[in-house]
């Protein structure tokens, strides 16, 4: 009898201590809140930390354009991210902006918007007369003049109040950019990868052209540079590297960009291709992010 208690009361002292040490230790997921528990997931809450959105400043910067005031939106991320800057000059192309807002919020970086009222074309009042122009068609002289008198009217002083405006774009924004991201949306049928096939539209503008059958010919890149067209042609994605010495002068950005020796790269996706375009400008920051 003595051999059994003694055998046992060790065991009693065990499960004793284990009782009390449960009870005297409250479970770490609750917390007593007026006499009810609220569960606190703290390994989910660790994990939010890391995908947390990068959050992102909107600052207007009003331009002057003869009479009129031009919006400039510049949507820039609470972290530094100089490599990239991001632009959409047509401000009916909402698809691009959407897209490249939800790539900055994750990977930091600067958007610049121009506004119009939603419109793809810009216009202005000067002297009592109002002129029309395209965004994308005033980078070079020879391009404000062929937009001004595509849109409407042309004046000499027009063409100035252009050219200031176009000059201060480059001087605030584009001539600091290590890289310019042009983010555009199209309309399918209408301008696509196949445009800059030879006997095209656009097929003297481009030296090379790479077309994958297998994916949507509305979503493509636009390089100005050969390093640009290797990555994506070697990744499949459709690709059309403009010719800098022999591409016409329509003023637009991928012209301007050429000339000055500017890396450009244009993100061009149809309209309501959001999905494709934010895997496209993915795949662009994981391509070059080593150049």
């Amino acid at each position: 009898m003595k051999k059994i208690t003694n055998s046992i009361f060790p065991l009693f002292c065990v499960i004793g201590c284990l009782l009390i040490t449960n009870c005297s230790t409250p479970d770490s997921s609750k917390i007593e809140n007026s006499g009810s528990s609220q569960i606190i997931p703290t390994s989910s809450a660790q994990s939010n930390i890391g995908i947390k959105k990068i959050e992102l400043k909107e600052e207007v910067v009003p331009i002057k354009l003869g009479e009129t005031e031009i919006k400039v939106v510049v949507n820039k991320s609470s972290v530094a991210f100089p490599v990239y800057l991001y632009f959409n000059m047509h401000d009916n192309e909402n698809t691009a902006v959407e897209a490249t807002k939800e790539i900055i919020s994750k990977n930091g970086g600067t958007l610049i918007e121009l506004q119009a009222d939603g419109q793809r074309l810009i216009k202005f009042s000067l002297n009592k007369k109002q002129y029309t122009f395209d965004p994308n068609r005033i980078f070079t002289d020879i391009g404000i003049k062929k937009t001004l008198d595509n849109y409407g009217d042309y004046a000499p002083e027009a063409q100035k109040e252009v050219s200031n405006f176009a000059n201060k774009l480059a001087k605030d924004y584009f001539q600091n950019s290590k890289l310019l991201v042009a983010v555009h949306n199209n309309t399918e049928g209408n301008y696509s990868i196949k445009s800059y096939e030879k006997g095209q539209e656009f097929g003297n503008d481009a030296k090379l052209v790479f077309i994958n059958p297998n994916t949507d010919a509305d979503d493509f890149f636009f390089v100005t540079e050969e390093k640009f067209y290797k990555l994506f042609s070697e990744k499949n994605y459709n690709v059309a590297l403009q010719d800098n010495e022999k591409v016409t002068d329509d003023g637009s950005l991928s012209v301007y960009c050429g000339y000055k020796k500017i890396s450009y790269i244009n993100v061009e996706s149809e309209h309501n291709h959001l999905k494709e375009q934010v895997k496209m400008l993915e795949v662009l920051q994981d391509l070059i992010k080593n150049l």
